[in-house]
């Protein structure tokens, strides 16, 4: 048993190594493709490396998350996104006719614009669905003592999740989202009233090793993040508004 053991081991090592190999491999050639298309002029071939690097990377991303417990997929399918687009750019400046690819390169920043204001509105719908889902599900009210701060950052960059520890009906419990802000983050051994969603105290309850637990409400870090993320995406969203504006009445 232990030798099946040892070589199935072996055989994960070796792919592993192998798609590391391969990994490196691809890197290197697409930056050595790209210095190379951008020295001779070669837009197409640039834009085609840059495509498939963009898309390649997203999806691993998307799957790594998909995989996780987490949900939010918007970079991830912006980047797939990017890929698509400058790999039929590339394409039909190496293919298409001048008239074609010239039409296209003007419509390049108007492109732009609905690509902003798109995305800015997408994920604000998106974040504000989330925030009420999680507000109608997390509802019983736990306290929380902040047992450690996982850092992120650092200097005036630095920024906290805070971890906690939690006690149901003699259990007790960890919360921790990997949510990071630098608002409202309590010192450890402080105490906060959290809203947690009873039926995941009751699921975790019967698993072994640490209970964890990501689905909670810590209204302070989570409304300083929330307005973090309005305002990011809604700049984006009128930056692109602004773009398609320009764009109508000065061409």
């Amino acid at each position: 048993m232990n030798s099946m053991v040892k070589k199935d081991n072996r055989g994960v090592g070796t792919a592993m190594a192998l798609v590391s190999i391969l990994t490196l491999v691809w890197i290197i050639g697409s930056i050595v493709l790209m210095v190379y298309s951008g020295k001779t002029g070669k837009i197409w071939l640039l834009l085609i490396c840059l495509g498939q690097f963009f898309l390649i990377m997203g999806i691993v991303a998307m799957f790594a998350v998909l995989r996780s417990t987490q949900k939010d997929l918007w970079i991830d399918l912006i980047f797939i996104a990017a890929g698509i687009g400058c790999l039929y750019y590339g394409f039909m400046a190496k293919f298409a006719d001048g008239f074609k690819y010239s039409k296209m390169v003007d419509f390049i920043p108007t492109l732009m614009g609905i690509v902003f204001l798109c995305v800015g509105c997408l994920i604000l719908m998106v974040e504000a669905t989330n925030r009420n889902d999680l507000r109608k599900s997390c509802t019983y009210e736990v306290i929380g003592r902040c047992v450690g701060r996982d850092l992120r950052g650092g200097g005036r960059r630095l920024a906290y999740s805070p971890v906690y520890e939690v006690e149901y009906d003699g259990v007790y419990y960890t919360l921790n989202k990997n949510v990071f802000s630098r608002i409202d983050i309590p010192n450890e051994n402080e105490e906060r009233k959290l809203f947690v969603d009873r039926a995941d105290l009751e699921k975790k309850r019967n698993e072994e090793g640490e209970r964890k637990i990501d689905r909670y409400i810590d209204e302070g870090p989570d409304a300083a993040n929330f307005k973090l993320t309005l305002t990011i995406w809604g700049l984006i969203a009128l930056a692109g508004v602004g773009i398609i504006i320009v764009r109508m009445f000065v061409g």
